[in-house]
């Protein structure tokens, strides 16, 4: 029995190639380009697709993909795949949903901070040696 085959249109983690490529047969298109580059006979074997939110899943990208079942964007998004012509096709669509929630929290006080202290203008003071040719910053 073949591997179904997956388009993989991003890059993901060594370990997660590694496995995809264990489970599956991957077409691989560069992120942002179109599904349209790839040979037509190939489009009809796709079952799934792999991506981020550069390569566009609208209604003639779906069209030319009529196997496809799985869109899931190694993304916390989605504004790339036409939701309501994959539920027109019944594909699924995925995506990878609160991942990014602490880490843009963290980085959201890290900045309100650094606004506070006025850390970005310290910063440049520093490294531009101002520090060693006029009065302390204020």
């Amino acid at each position: 029995m073949s591997q179904p085959v997956v388009l993989l249109a991003t890059s993901v983690p060594e370990d997660l190639d590694a496995e995809l490529r264990a489970r599956f047969q991957i077409i691989e298109l560069p992120a942002g380009e179109s599904v349209m580059a790839i040979e037509e006979s190939r489009r009809h074997e796709i079952k799934g697709v792999l991506t981020s939110l550069r390569t566009r899943f609208d209604s003639p990208a779906m069209d030319s993909l009529p196997n496809l079942r799985v869109i899931s964007n190694f993304a916390v998004g989605f504004d790339n795949v036409d939701i309501e012509a994959a539920t027109e096709r019944n594909i699924l669509v995925c995506n990878t949903p609160k991942v990014l929630d602490a880490a843009v929290a963290d980085l959201t006080f890290g900045m309100l901070i650094m606004l506070g202290r006025d850390m970005l203008n310290c910063d440049a003071y520093v490294r531009n040696g101002s520090w060693a040719r006029k009065a302390p910053f204020h």
